[in-house]
């Protein structure tokens, strides 16, 4: 799951680059 949100970052972070912060709190999200 890890290396998949990796390289969704990879390819967004490129186009748009996410807040950092918006990103980890998608993460936590995800993972209770």
């Amino acid at each position: 799951i890890i290396q998949g949100i990796i390289r969704y970052i990879d390819v967004h972070d490129i186009n748009k680059r996410p807040k950092l912060d918006e990103l980890i709190e998608q993460l936590k999200r995800l993972k209770p």
